[in-house]
């Protein structure tokens, strides 16, 4: 018998006793919860939270890490588990359309001259590093949670935890972020996500591997 053949096999016979999904969900919340009161414990939220909440480029940013979340949990379900029926992994275009919607018409509505300055924004390095150091907790969480699945390819589904943990902390990071562009969030948020999904991928390698 051939190895792919017997990993089919035996991840045919390896149903978890608690659905993939729930586990991820419960898995992500907790991780998001805890991370988020140690940041706000830690850090602070930005002092014109409720005022800013009136901003749509504000309301947009809670809006993309929670699809983008939602989506990569559902790919993650998917991935961690052979035999589960889910959506593709195409399902995370979703948050990809609806921020490339939101930067083009930032930037129509954006002088031209301004959009550097958009994009750079207050301390982009600090705020990239937070990002990532906020989302370590849930992404770890999410991919405890994987194990339990029996994922037939260890990375992919890494990579799916740790973009949610990613978006997650991307979340928690808003209530802090005094930028509020577009072009910043295009940026600085996905490049933190994308680091954040290298790494969990990294590490669903080997910590997910059976």
């Amino acid at each position: 018998m051939k190895t792919t053949n017997l990993i089919a096999v035996l991840a045919a016979d390896a149903r978890p006793t608690k659905p993939v999904g729930r586990s991820l969900v419960i898995a992500g919340l907790s991780g998001g919860i805890v991370a988020g009161l140690l940041f706000v414990a830690l850090v602070g939220v930005r002092s014109d939270l409720l005022a800013a909440l009136a901003n749509p480029r504000v309301v947009f940013k809670f809006l993309f890490t929670a699809v983008t979340a939602m989506a990569a949990l559902a790919v993650a379900a998917r991935v961690s588990c052979p035999d589960r029926a889910g959506p593709p992994i195409g399902v995370l275009l979703a948050p990809l359309l609806l921020l490339g919607a939101a930067t083009g018409l930032d930037m129509a509505v954006t002088p031209r001259s301004s959009w550097a300055q958009a994009a750079i924004g207050i301390s982009p390095l600090a705020c990239l590093t937070m990002i990532v150091v906020t989302s370590l907790l849930p992404a770890f969480c999410l991919l405890w949670a994987a194990r339990a699945g029996a994922p037939r390819h260890p990375a992919k589904a890494g990579a799916a935890a740790g973009l949610a943990g990613g978006a997650v902390g991307a979340g928690i990071f808003s209530f802090y972020c005094p930028n509020d562009s577009t072009l910043f969030v295009a940026l600085w948020y996905g490049f933190g996500m994308v680091l954040t999904t290298g790494l969990a991928a990294l590490v669903g390698r080997r910590f997910l591997r059976w």
